[in-house]
């Protein structure tokens, strides 16, 4: 089972591009196979807390930085470590700079950038953004279409529900052919569909127990046969808030039967109070998971 972490809780509320630097070093050492970051924006002052979908609670005074941004540095201090998003708000940003922005990191990482997808929770954040919540669904498909183009190399226009343009060039392109790895984030039938209509490279959900995903993997493989995919070629990967990692640490069978259903990758998501927590547990969880 290939191990990863999602950063954007790991050293505290109050990291320096320094303490970032060393952390994502260190996982590339110890063995990490990614580097990860959450995705907000920015936190409006008033939201429906209720609607968070982990048991914690929203994390009032966490950093939200840029992940693109933050992925693009750390790509320059790492050599092999995969660099993903868990999961970026698609419809926060305008497809074509999106593009542009995916293009980039993968350049400046030299393809080894992992595009996970979502649409997000919060409607707050869609309004502080000038953004409808209500079709986000489909607002998200479109903008991967359009982005899919423009990695391809196509010049042509676009005509869409939600987007339209008469054509445009972008260079550079992506290192990877014919785009970075796209993880669709989500649960259940919606995200199996979009899966499927993006044509997907895996999924990304929450850590759940081997019954519950192979209920689910029984769901999606006819799903997918019938749209002509093969569930085996997906990379899955499942990620493990701070809630699930002792349960997932202290159950090494139960990560042995999710591999065996075809979860390639477990990112942890913890939530440290300090850098000194953070590196310390990184170096616990590599240990745990390396046995």
């Amino acid at each position: 089972m290939k191990y990863s972490m999602n950063c954007w809780a790991a050293l505290g509320d109050s990291p320096t591009a320094d303490d970032y630097v060393a952390l994502a070093q260190h996982m590339e050492a110890l063995g990490y196979h990614g580097v990860w970051m959450a995705d907000h924006v920015a936190v409006p002052t008033l939201f429906d807390r209720s609607q968070y979908p982990y048991p914690s609670g929203f994390p009032e005074n966490s950093n939200w930085v840029d992940p693109f941004t933050w992925l693009a540095a750390i790509a320059t201090c790492t050599k092999h470590v995969k660099l993903g998003t868990t999961v970026a708000i698609v419809p926060a940003r305008p497809p074509v700079t999106q593009a542009q922005t995916v293009a980039t990191l993968d350049v400046m990482s030299n393809g080894r950038f992992v595009y996970g997808i979502g649409l997000g929770w919060m409607e707050a954040e869609y309004d502080l953004l000038n953004v409808p919540f209500k079709n986000r669904g489909r607002r998200t498909n479109e903008y991967i279409r359009i982005m899919k183009q423009l990695w391809s190399g196509d010049t042509g226009p676009f005509a869409g529900e939600f987007y339209s343009h008469g054509g445009a060039l972008l260079k550079p392109l992506p290192v990877q052919k014919p785009h970075p790895m796209l993880i669709v984030g989500g649960e259940g039938v919606p995200a199996f569909k979009r899966l499927i209509e993006l044509d997907g490279d895996g999924l990304h959900g929450t850590y759940k127990s081997p019954e519950a995903y192979r209920q689910d993997m029984e769901l999606l493989k006819s799903m997918m046969a019938a749209a002509g995919r093969d569930v085996d070629d997906l990379w899955n990967t499942m990620m493990c808030t701070a809630e699930d990692v002792p349960h997932a640490l202290g159950n090494p069978a139960a990560i042995a039967e999710l591999e065996e259903m075809g979860v390639k990758e477990i990112v942890f998501a913890p939530k440290f109070s300090s850098v000194d927590e953070g590196m310390r547990m990184t170096e616990h969880i590599a240990d745990q998971m390396s046995r």
